[in-house]
């Protein structure tokens, strides 16, 4: 689809999901299993319906599944919240 190769992580204790699009190849992370901090999950790309390599990165509210009725709200806020990478 439009998203190209996407990757989706929910957080459940923020009913949140934290979406990353347009990845140069599908995710290397298997569903459901646990990814930690400094892990690379993907490659910046240009698949699906996009004009060139970038990273479109989404926060949307509620599990946000293939289908699913989910709203977008300002990443901002969660990345000022996010501590440096120390790497």
């Amino acid at each position: 689809g439009g998203r190209g190769n996407f990757l989706t992580f929910y957080s459940p204790q923020d009913n949140h999901s934290f979406v990353y699009m347009h990845m140069l190849r599908p995710p290397p992370v298997l569903v459901g299993k646990r990814v930690h901090a400094g892990q690379t999950v993907g490659r910046l790309g240009c698949t699906g319906s996009c004009e060139g390599p970038h990273l479109h990165f989404e926060v949307r509210v509620g599990r946000a599944t293939p289908g699913a009725e989910t709203k977008a709200v300002d990443p901002l806020p969660y990345l000022r919240q996010w501590p440096a990478s120390t790497g």
